[in-house]
């Protein structure tokens, strides 16, 4: 099993603002205190998806290894084609727009993998690829790398089969490592963040048979959780009674007076 790397990208730094900012900022805050609210921005306990990609590496044995970009589609490809194409596999990764507020607790997309089973020369396949598939967050400003490694059973194509077989033998097939969940810290909480492949039945696998000359899809998802709620950190400011309401404004508008006449 490889080690799965977890790289952390530098924050966006806030800039400072002038003191006559101070009058506006007092009216704004009082307004979101007279409604019960923080005046951080709603998004801002939100983790954000920006996109996902996937890279090939690391080919072991095999001829003819060919690494190529086919629409949104990365690929790596091996063998000595005996007139219908090279095997090989491909990922094509997520990228939402808008940018996907990730849900907790819910699986959602990273990307699709895909192997495709052609008749190529014996002995000219390879044995096993590395796929790191990078998760690329714009809150928080991180990246996540997930590396499984693949490995080809590039069976001879005569009966009698390993896999089950259709007309034209033989069904080859594609096993995919298990890789460890990722945690990483955000707004003082430990995150989780977990990857697994599905069928196209919608089924957990951890493998691809795919028919000669035929192509196997599945799909890659994410699921985020977090720490039970109910800490110190989890806790939300409810409505003011009316004797905070009046405070609130009271002191805006006293705090802008201030200001106006200094200026």
């Amino acid at each position: 099993m490889n080690q799965v790397p977890l790289r952390l990208t530098a924050a966006r730094q806030t800039k400072g603002f002038a003191i006559g900012g101070l009058a506006s900022m007092a009216v704004t805050a009082g307004c979101a205190l007279a409604v019960g609210l923080a005046p951080a921005p709603a998004q801002a306990q939100q983790v954000v998806l920006d996109k996902t990609t996937g890279n090939w590496s690391n080919p072991v044995g095999g001829t003819n290894i060919l690494f190529q970009t086919i629409g949104d589609e990365n690929q790596i490809r091996w063998g000595q084609s005996t007139g219908s194409g090279q095997s090989g596999l491909g990922f094509t990764g997520v990228d939402p727009n808008p940018n996907l507020v990730v849900p907790f607790e819910t699986n959602f997309l990273l990307g699709t993998l895909r192997h495709f089973n052609n008749p190529i020369s014996p002995g000219t396949a390879a044995s096993s690829v590395s796929l790191t598939l990078e998760t690329l967050f714009t809150q928080p400003p991180i990246e996540i790398d997930f590396i499984y490694n693949s490995t080809i059973d590039e069976t001879p194509n005569a009966a009698p089969c390993t896999y089950p077989s259709g007309n034209t033998p033989c069904a080859d097939k594609i096993t995919i490592s298990t890789v460890p969940n990722q945690t990483f810290t955000f707004n003082g909480k430990t995150l989780t963040l977990a990857s697994f492949f599905l069928d196209s039945n919608g089924n957990p696998t951890d493998s691809l048979i795919s028919q000669e000359k035929g192509t196997t899809t599945a799909q890659v998802f994410g699921r985020l959780t977090a720490p039970p709620a109910g800490g110190p950190e989890d806790s939300v400011p409810g409505p003011l009674p009316a004797l905070g309401l009046a405070a609130a404004f009271g002191y805006s508008r006293k705090l802008r007076k201030r200001i106006q006449s200094n200026g």
